[in-house]
């Protein structure tokens, strides 16, 4: 199982910076317990808080919801609800998304926005971005779980519109 880690770490300069980490629990039985081995550096954490609450619809002057889902696919209103959601945390200036590449940047280097309840990073935006429905009971719950593991609070109406779109 693969989960993100926060790590904070202290600097020469004394100030205290957090950092995530992919990382995956092995069991060992010789030791009896868990180990975890580091998979992947994120990048630096950024913790935005909200200061343009304004909802989805409006930000993009959305008028008829069953329209905007009709006329985009999955990939694209994706991309919108990212936007907004740094729209709302103010942070269209200082994070870069490359949405071709699928990578997050602050000033060139790997960054991590942990917002709502999960973290914007390489890892989870590729998942998010990656994701292709399987014809199964869990295709939903794979979904939302890949939005909320993004930290990316999807209005449930439109959820609903989407997954009815592409099941």
């Amino acid at each position: 199982m693969v989960y993100i880690r926060i790590k904070k770490i202290k600097k020469k300069s004394g100030n205290c910076y957090e950092y995530a980490y992919l990382v995956e629990n092995t069991w060992k039985k010789r030791k009896q317990g868990a180990r975890q081995k580091v998979k992947a550096f994120l990048g630096r954490v950024h913790k935005p808080v909200i200061s343009n609450d304004v909802d989805f619809l409006q930000h993009h002057s959305i008028m008829d919801i069953n329209q905007y889902v009709k006329e985009n696919g999955l990939g694209k209103i994706t991309r919108d609800l990212i936007t907004w959601e740094l729209h709302k945390h103010d942070l269209q200036n200082d994070i870069s998304i490359d949405f071709e590449n699928r990578v997050v940047r602050r000033y060139k280097n790997k960054a991590v926005v942990q917002m709502n309840e999960g973290f914007l990073c390489d890892y989870t935006l590729k998942k998010l971005l990656g994701f292709r429905f399987k014809d199964d009971e869990n295709a939903g719950i794979t979904l939302a779980k890949a939005f909320v593991e993004a930290g990316i609070k999807i209005p449930e109406e439109l959820f609903i519109k989407v997954f009815e779109k592409i099941s």
